[in-house]
């Protein structure tokens, strides 16, 4: 939130934020702040939406009003524009809670229109097309079949919590996924001045949050191996994603999107792009022999993606694809007389390949670093200072763990012609 004496040509310099939004508070004029959203693509060419806003208190409570668009209001402009409200303020008014009342007076808004409103703007705000898809599933599927007619302003605390608990109450459900989804709405209905108050403020998450630990291989190493074997019968484009889940640690989504353009054949890395990442911030992943000799043996079109199926779009159905793994690794296991592994996702492959490093004396701060993890091991002013991004430290970590699966394989195969196989040496021992 910073804070500065706001000028014209400051506004107009600023550059917005990759995703979110970014506020610049005003010291000339107490409250008053301008909100910076994503650059976004229109008919006019590339636009970052800004908007002025007024924070203020009445009857003790803290309120927020928007005051208009910039620069079809200047920064003069926004500045008389406040100074006009607090005189009503002062008065003892509460211009949000009146302009609230002004629009229910002509026609309630319902739950629906507000949902169809909010759903395009959040569409425009640069978020991934994963999160987009989730936010419709929480809106268009849960929310609105429930408390589409209602007047938005009339829903309350009560009947929400009570459909969250619902949902909580089934033996699958996604409800803290959804209240955290429906959580974000509300308070936009409520910067947008559609309610006073959000009705799930307060409210905590229907079940007990509870970080997965599953990762493969943890007390039994042969439960890699049947992975690895199970990759190896899915053809391309998912097996060889899979495979590089596996090897490289980055994200279902980042691996999904990747492009030909981020690969570096001269240096063996991939670059995750700021607006790809999840944090967004640019991530060099260094390509251990294994992973490069995967990327290889993949097909090269006319399309820039390294995985499509259509040539113009990344891969999907991801879901279905693990499922079908999964039974042909438990069919491995039965034929061996072993029991199915316990369910496992493919984000738990991000987590397996973290914590095998951690098991072959990989330094924890460098695993954050393979993992394109801000927060960790370097914190607070030490992160502000620490700039080095430990590249050599990470090509080594993941030809380690590549070298770690590689011994499993040839542990395996020597099984069958009882050679002898040399233990793997782990760093440092």
């Amino acid at each position: 939130m910073p804070k500065m004496e706001l000028t014209d040509t400051l506004i107009r310099k600023a550059a917005p934020p990759s995703s979110g939004r970014t506020e610049y508070w005003d010291t000339y004029e107490r409250g008053l702040y301008i909100r910076f959203y994503p650059s976004r693509e229109s008919a006019a060419g590339e636009t970052a939406p800004k908007v002025w806003g007024l924070r203020y208190r009445a009857n003790g409570r803290q309120r927020r009003i928007r005051i208009g668009d910039y620069p079809a209001m200047s920064l003069q402009e926004a500045r008389k524009r406040a100074r006009a409200y607090k005189v009503d303020i002062d008065a003892g008014k509460d211009p949000q809670a009146e302009k609230i009342a002004a629009r229910h007076a002509t026609a309630p808004l319902t739950v629906r229109e507000a949902a169809e409103t909010f759903l395009q703007h959040y569409k425009r705000l640069g978020r991934r097309a994963r999160t987009v898809e989730q936010m419709e599933w929480a809106i268009r599927k849960h929310l609105i079949p429930l408390f589409g007619s209602h007047d938005l302003e009339s829903v309350t605390k009560k009947e929400l919590v009570q459909a969250l608990d619902r949902m909580a109450s089934r033996k699958r459900n996604s409800a803290n996924l959804i209240f955290r989804l429906w959580r974000v709405f509300f308070n936009w209905t409520v910067e947008r001045d559609y309610r006073q108050i959000s009705p799930l403020m307060g409210v905590k998450n229907p079940l007990p949050m509870k970080a997965r630990e599953r990762w493969l291989g943890k007390d039994d190493e042969s439960e890699l191996i049947y992975l690895l074997k199970a990759f190896d019968t899915e053809p391309y484009p998912y097996g060889s994603l899979f495979h590089l889940l596996l090897l490289t640690g980055q994200r279902r989504n980042e691996v999904a999107t990747m492009e030909w353009a981020q690969v570096s054949k001269e240096r063996k890395e991939w670059t995750i792009p700021a607006h790809v990442a999840k944090n967004g911030r640019e991530h060099v992943v260094p390509l251990p022999d294994a992973a490069w000799r995967i990327l290889e043996e993949v097909p090269r079109t006319s399309s820039p993606l390294v995985f499509t199926t259509t040539g113009s779009t990344p891969l999907s159905g991801f879901h279905k694809v693990r499922y079908r793994v999964a039974e042909t690794l438990d069919t491995m296991r039965a034929e061996d007389g072993k029991e199915p592994l316990e369910p496992w996702t493919l984000h738990d492959l991000r987590r397996t390949a973290a914590s095998h490093m951690a098991r072959l004396r990989v330094a924890p701060h460098v695993i954050e670093a393979v993992l394109n993890h801000v927060s960790g091991q370097v914190s607070g002013i030490a992160a502000i200072y620490n700039r080095h991004t430990y590249e050599g430290e990470k090509r080594e970590a993941l030809e380690t763990w590549a070298e770690y699966l590689e011994h499993l394989r040839r542990a395996e195969a020597a099984k069958s012609t009882g050679a002898n196989v040399v233990p793997f040496e782990k760093r440092g021992a």
